[in-house]
């Protein structure tokens, strides 16, 4: 019997003993074992159509017909398909290896004594497993390479900076953005410290990939990046373990995606939400946020603060007689002097249209708050000039401290309030305190 027809008559025994020997290959998750044996059996017809043609001698073709008059596939059509099933190389060498020596081992049992015949289809065989192998590694490496072309090729064109590193923190790989990132070309960064980039500490540090090798879990941070021009750019950073078939980390991938754009925007959202438009002063929103921060700090430090409120006087005639245009220049020029008179911890506001407001911190004396007040005062006595008009304003200031005139942030502001209508009832242009509010007589 010719090695081609045994193959045939023996199919289910050669199967059944390969599948035995071949147990400990690990399963493919896109192929059940049942599906296994139908490919393996697919393999075997197309070596046994192989052994059927005529042998050309030293100088025959290593390229198989794509298909056999009866239908039946190459095995080295087969071989290369496993690779698209899920297959590794060496999962596809170990499962030639079992389906070599089980064929082999059978032949030899039925034929103990081979004549040229047997030992000529017993060479073929072997040299038919090597092909249909020799290809599939072949088609494997060709598959391999294009992968690596096209995953490199999408790398490379994302913005976004990726890289790989090995457990030392050298990088491994780098995309073109992240060479650019790091001022370097990106032929020249493999093998070099991620450490010793021109990077913040929080990006390249060692805090973050050690932490992602003990753990095994990914880490996240942003990052704040100066351009060598002075532009700031704002990255979302991601690392992650690559784990290998044993569960340890064996490197550490990371990308950044630059966030700018969207920072900028929360920014300019949180500034109107939190500023004045037209003054770009702190507005009553943000005002109240701090009063009621330092109301707290004060509590529980004892530290004193002052709160200055600041009507101006007649503003609605000016307004008025020049036009809104002019107003509005005016309140501008009005928020620059008032805040050249306070210190750069304190906080000037606009509360309202013609209503602006002054913490004072850390200060509880009188001298000093009284003198900020009434520099405040000849500032905004001074003549605006408004284009081709001028226009003179004053204002009615009121004063109280915290904590010793309130017991809350709240009602500090009242009393500030009501402090400055104190001034505006005296006569305008001045300042007066909250304890200068003369108390309602008690009903005996």
């Amino acid at each position: 019997m010719r090695l081609a027809d045994f193959i045939r008559v023996n199919m289910e025994e050669i199967l059944r003993i390969w599948e035995f020997d071949a147990k400990h290959i690990l399963p493919i998750p896109r192929l059940s074992r049942e599906a296994l044996r139908d490919h393996m059996e697919e393999i075997l017809l197309g070596i046994a159509v192989e052994l059927e043609r005529q042998p050309v001698g030293h100088n025959r073709s290593t390229e198989f017909g794509p298909q056999h008059p009866d239908g039946e596939q190459s095995a080295r059509v087969h071989g290369s398909e496993r690779h698209d099933l899920g297959a590794g190389i060496v999962h596809v060498a170990a499962e030639f290896r079992a389906l070599r020596l089980t064929v082999i081992e059978l032949w030899l049992q039925e034929n103990s004594r081979l004549d040229n015949e047997g030992a000529r289809d017993l060479i073929r065989f072997d040299d038919e497993v090597d092909l249909a192998l020799a290809q599939s590694i072949e088609n494997y490496a060709l598959r391999k390479e294009k992968q690596g072309r096209l995953f490199e090729t999408m790398l490379s064109s994302l913005p976004d900076p990726c890289f790989i590193l090995d457990l030392d923190g050298s990088f491994l790989y780098a995309n073109r953005a992240m060479a650019d990132l790091c001022q370097v070309r990106a032929e020249d960064i493999v093998g070099r410290p991620f450490s010793e980039m021109p990077l913040p500490a929080k990006y390249n540090g060692e805090v973050k990939l050690k932490e992602v090798i003990r753990y095994k879990e990914c880490r996240e941070s942003e990052v704040e990046l100066e351009s060598a021009i002075g532009d700031v750019r704002y990255f979302e950073c991601l690392y992650a373990p690559v784990i290998d078939e044993e569960g340890e980390v064996e490197a550490v991938s990371g990308i950044a995606h630059d966030v700018t754009q969207r920072k900028k925007s929360e920014a300019r959202i949180w500034r109107h939400a939190n500023y004045d438009l037209l003054t770009r002063l702190p507005n009553r929103r943000l005002f109240l946020d701090r009063l009621n921060q330092h109301s707290a700090h004060s509590d529980r430090t004892g530290d004193p603060f002052a709160l200055l409120f600041i009507d101006l006087d007649h503003f609605k005639g000016i307004n008025d007689r020049l036009g809104h245009e002019a107003g509005d220049n005016l309140l501008k020029e009005i928020a620059q002097r008032v805040s050249v008179c306070v210190r750069q911890s304190d906080t000037v506001a606009r509360i309202g249209g013609d209503e602006f407001t002054v913490l004072l911190l850390d200060t509880g004396d009188r001298e000093l708050i009284k003198g900020i007040a009434e520099n405040i005062l000849g500032e905004l006595a001074r003549p605006f000039h408004l284009g081709d008009d001028e226009a003179c304003i004053s204002c009615s200031i009121g004063i109280t401290m915290f904590p010793a005139d309130s017991g809350s942030a709240q009602q500090l502001l009242g009393d500030a309030d009501r402090a400055m209508y104190l001034a505006k009832h005296s006569g305008r242009n001045r300042a007066c305190y909250f304890t200068e509010i003369p108390k309602a007589p008690t009903a005996e």
